[in-house]
């Protein structure tokens, strides 16, 4: 549905989460993220029929990062709308590119330091979420602005921090920021509102600022890939949520090491903190080693932590 002028929000199922692209409609058209393998096909296209447009209306389609959720459609796109380009940034262009290697280094990157690999079906699970390797056409580094019609143009920004290539577009007219993952509050819900999964940030040293970039844009409208759409204070609130959970997760991974007093491995320290920092499912804890390990690493270069072995294992203890 059209939520502002000329942004529509559509929907795609996402197991019990939700997941939204946006579509930027004026004389050019953009579209932001192409969701899994089938949502070009089962999703974007229904709804360009709905608003009388077809596929070949797609000029641009601006992938925000490489995850299996917002590039998976990528193939399906370049089926269905073959004149549309695909751009992102130059940081995220491998991973975008090539979904068997976004696979195995983003999301089975825990599997040999820290004995925490994908077992075959969750691999399965997440290559079945996108189509074949598909070339990028345009590599952005930021900076960027869209004319989308006669007084109307939007930017692109660069707000690292879930990945090194996060893209954010920032619309002046409507003062509205499409966010998509850059900032991720302290807990990501289901599609009933309900605690579905740890936010997965990976560099707190870039997921900060990126946050303090967006909350300085003052935007009036947040839009993100997996919340409902926020206004005013919602706004405001999120960003402060989204920060504070960065500063509480170094406060409590430092608190775990103190009081165990030994050496302990990424599992150790998921398991140590993952009540302490949200109330998701217990099945969804694994997906805290995206975020600890960005800050366990970042402790380890200002040698607030000591970082050694232990079978085998990467392990961290208190300096």
């Amino acid at each position: 549905m059209e939520i502002l002028q000329g942004i529509h929000r559509l929907q795609t199922p996402l197991g019990t989460r939700s997941l939204y692209q946006h579509l930027l409609i004026g004389e050019r058209c953009v579209l932001i993220d192409t969701g899994v393998t089938k949502t070009p096909e089962e999703v974007l296209i229904p709804y360009l029929r709905q608003v009388g447009l077809g596929p070949d209306r797609i000029d641009l389609a601006l992938i925000s990062h490489a995850d299996a959720d917002h590039c998976g459609g990528n193939e399906n796109l370049r089926q269905v709308a073959p004149r549309a380009l695909i751009a992102c940034h130059e940081l995220d262009v491998a991973w975008v590119e090539d979904p068997d290697r976004l696979v195995e280094e983003r999301y089975n990157q825990f599997s040999e330091q820290h004995g925490m690999g994908l077992r075959p079906e969750e691999r399965a699970g997440a290559r079945a979420m996108m189509g074949g390797k598909v070339g990028v056409d345009l590599h952005l580094r930021g900076g960027e602005k869209i004319r989308m019609g006669e007084g109307w143009r939007v930017e692109v920004l660069h707000v690292p921090g879930h990945t090194h290539g996060h893209l954010t577009v920032y619309d002046p007219r409507s003062e509205a920021a499409i966010i998509c993952d850059a900032a991720l509050g302290s807990v990501i819900p289901d599609a009933r509102g309900d605690p579905s999964m740890p936010p997965t940030y990976c560099y707190p040293e870039t997921y900060l600022p990126s946050i303090r970039r967006i909350a300085a844009l003052k935007p009036k409208r947040l839009l993100t890939s997996h919340y409902p759409a926020m206004s005013g204070r919602e706004v405001r609130d999120f960003l402060r949520e989204s920060a504070d959970f960065v500063r509480r997760v170094e406060r409590t991974i430092l608190g775990a090491l103190r009081r165990t007093k030994r050496r302990m491995t990424l599992r150790e320290i998921i398991d140590a903190v993952s009540g302490l920092l949200g109330k998701w499912p217990e099945e969804a804890a694994p997906n805290l080693a995206f975020p600890l390990s960005g800050h366990l690493s970042l402790l380890s270069k200002t040698e607030r932590i000591k970082k050694g072995r232990r079978k085998g294992l990467v392990c961290w203890e208190i300096s």
